[in-house]
């Protein structure tokens, strides 16, 4: 039996093991678990899902692929998460793509919406 010591990695928010150093710090911004990355967006009524169209560069397909992307609809504008904006590919290019803030003056809290208005923002992407 061979044993051998290795160093590993650990992630600060939510314990992931990696073997590679880089491979940890490119997980650890945009950690989900990662307090940096938690926005006002995820609580907010003006934040809604919506399906684009979206035409990727070297797609040879006749048809458009279709992503979610995050809807503001006070700033009438796509907004993007943390995640997206540290992955490889980067953000969709929409016309209005902004990363989500940290801070927002049209903030309005999920909580004050009741049951029914709730399960419209939910399953009817108002």
């Amino acid at each position: 039996m061979k044993q051998k010591e290795i160093t590993a990695y650990f992630c600060d928010h939510c314990n992931k093991l990696y073997q590679r150093q880089h491979a940890c710090i490119t997980h650890e911004k945009r950690c989900s678990k990662n307090p940096d990355n938690d926005r006002l967006c995820w609580n907010c009524m003006h934040c809604s899902i919506k399906y684009e169209e979206f035409w990727q560069d070297g797609y040879s397909g006749d048809d458009p692929g279709t992503v979610k992307v995050f809807h503001c609809s006070k700033l009438d504008t796509f907004v993007y998460p943390p995640k997206v904006e540290y992955s490889h590919q980067g953000p969709y290019d929409f016309d209005y793509n902004i990363p989500m803030k940290n801070e927002c003056e049209h903030f309005d809290n999920v909580d004050n919406l009741d049951i029914t208005e709730m399960w419209d923002r939910i399953f009817l992407n108002d």
